[in-house]
């Protein structure tokens, strides 16, 4: 029997803008197929989330510098 997921991703200013580069990994500019193909798997993306509000907590991520921020 088959599944529906969906994943949102989040928090992407910590990819340096990787996660929205307009270059694939080999430096070539992104083509129509690509960006279609991206549209289809990635049809939702978070845009905005308050800080602080994640899913652990200080003493379970003690290196986490986002948890408990500025909650």
């Amino acid at each position: 029997m088959g599944s529906r997921v969906i994943a949102i991703p989040h928090n992407g200013n910590l990819s340096a803008g990787q996660m929205f580069a307009l270059d694939d990994f080999h430096g070539q500019p992104l083509t129509t197929d690509y960006a279609q193909t991206r549209s289809y798997w990635e049809p939702i993306y978070e845009v905005t989330q308050i800080k602080g509000d994640g899913e652990t907590h200080p003493l379970v991520s003690p290196d986490d510098v986002f948890v408990d921020y500025e909650t």
